[in-house]
């Protein structure tokens, strides 16, 4: 059997979930719900138990947030280069991302704030979910895109 030289799973042999199964997208996903306050200059990891089809984050407090891809604090591509979606107080108080992803950031810039999460989530392991890197997400070099570490 033969499998993907970067994930690890089989490429032919049992239909099974996986990054890969479009059926394990196609289905309605489980929900998964979550939230918290979050202090002025505060980070958090957002790790889901499954790999979310989608994922909606509301702003539930008066200070900004920032949702990323890759932690603000050990890259300086995020903050200065932009890769980041803002939620604002009166402005943008909510995103939908129609994505795949193990992890996001939330950090919260300048003052004390809060933000509610929902996930619809797939059957697919975290494991087989390859780290997010590349251009827009942790570098800068012009049409690099999204690698896979």
């Amino acid at each position: 059997m033969a499998t993907d030289a970067k994930t690890g799973q089989a490429i032919f042999g049992r239909y099974n979930v996986g990054i890969r199964n479009v059926g394990s997208y196609q289905v309605s996903g489980w929900p998964w719900i979550t939230g918290s306050t979050i202090d002025a200059q505060e980070q958090h990891k957002i790790t889901f138990p499954y790999v979310p089809k989608s994922f909606s984050i509301v702003l539930s407090g008066s200070g900004d947030l920032k949702i990323s891809f890759d932690s603000t604090a050990s890259s300086l591509h995020v903050t200065g280069q932009k890769h980041y979606i803002t939620l604002a107080d009166g402005d943008t108080t909510s995103v939908t991302f129609a994505t795949k992803c193990k992890e996001f950031y939330i950090s919260c810039p300048e003052a004390d704030s809060g933000y509610e999460l929902i996930a619809e989530l797939t059957n697919i392991p975290t494991t087989g979910m390859p780290t997010l890197t590349g251009s827009g997400i942790t570098a800068h070099e012009a049409g690099s895109g999204i690698t896979y570490a």
